[in-house]
């Protein structure tokens, strides 16, 4: 078995363009945006999906993952991430034999802002993440991705660009049974951003 990564860049490429940084969520009073690349600290306290789940191993290596991708000398910084509260069902699942699945996302941008202004320079770097997801995937199990390119109007430059949208699943019989996946998917996410940062596209 292998993780499935599917690419979904033309319908992403037509989503209602969103703002970065972000005010706010309306279904949670918490949302919001952080720079973690100023205030670290605030990672391991402030991300409300996370949060329930501190006590797990996996999580704490999620964080160490966005503190490691918003370090002082990083090619990129975080700008959103989330966790579902629960399993739920895909119209078309590679995993029919499994109840449901968990998801999130992790947004990414390079730190040069006109960088990501650059449609051909995003999409590269997409489709290097693709390529390196099913590379370092191949062992994994009942686990998915989706990455792609977000439409983001950038406040502090008003220019159009695109963020980064590195969106997971994870499958299984229950919310633990899938959960148990989470280390799996933030490993395979770690393995192909370093790759990315360390290397280049």
């Amino acid at each position: 078995m292998s993780a499935v990564v599917q690419d979904r860049t033309e319908v992403m490429l037509r989503y209602p363009v969103r703002t970065h940084p972000y005010a706010g969520v309306s279904h949670d009073s918490e949302g919001r945006y952080y720079d973690f690349k100023t205030r670290p600290d605030l990672i391991t306290k402030v991300l409300e999906d996370f949060k329930p789940h501190a006590g797990r191993c996996s999580v704490q290596h999620f964080y160490r993952l966005l503190q490691y991708i918003n370090r002082p000398d990083g090619s990129f910084e975080t700008t959103d991430c989330g966790l579902t509260k629960r399993l739920y069902q895909l119209p078309s699942s590679p995993f029919p034999e499994k109840s449901g699945c968990l998801g999130g996302r992790l947004m990414l941008i390079f730190r040069d802002l006109d960088q990501n202004c650059s449609k051909k320079h995003v999409i590269k770097l997409v489709r290097k993440m693709q390529r390196q997801l099913l590379n370092f995937g191949r062992d994994a199990s009942y686990v998915g991705f989706v990455v792609g390119p977000f439409p983001t109007l950038f406040l502090e430059t008003q220019k159009r660009g695109f963020q980064t949208d590195i969106e997971f699943a994870m499958w299984g019989d229950s919310f633990e049974d899938a959960m148990a996946r989470f280390d799996e998917v933030v490993g395979l996410m770690e393995r192909t951003i370093v790759e990315c940062d360390k290397r280049g596209l």
